[in-house]
């Protein structure tokens, strides 16, 4: 062989190692890229995922509230309260009848919808 064809043989070498180096940057720059992109998929997500919040409170003289409200950019569909055992043992009749009604029932809220559901309730008070 004479010196062109090793130069040749050395020539494409290096060239095929460079095109080795470029293919391996090339896949890490995909792989970095593929897990960008499901990372602010789930941000995204994330941010704009329906937010619901249960409040149950009992105002003077003896009335209940439960409030309902949607904080969340997005409309929750199959909206499900789960209520403790305990609520429903010591409320009253009528009351226990219309948290079970609420615990089996399925609803949708709208985006930054607030639902006020009014009881009223007897708050027995023990002492002299």
């Amino acid at each position: 062989m004479q010196i062109a064809d090793w130069l040749m043989v050395f020539d494409y070498g290096c060239l095929h190692r460079g095109y080795n180096f470029i293919c391996r940057a090339n896949i890490r720059s995909a792989m970095r890229q593929r897990e960008q992109i499901a990372e602010s998929v789930r941000q995204f997500n994330e941010e704009n995922r329906a937010f619901v919040t249960v409040n149950f409170e009992i105002v003077r003289g003896g009335l209940a509230v439960l409030h309902i409200q949607n904080h969340g950019k997005h409309v929750p569909l199959n909206v499900r309260i789960k209520l403790h055992k305990r609520l429903l043992i010591t409320s009253l009749t009528m009351v226990r009848t219309f948290f079970e009604k609420l615990r089996d029932a399925t609803f949708t809220l709208r985006i930054t919808c607030k639902v006020g559901i009014y009881l009223s309730a007897v708050i027995y008070s023990c002492g002299s």
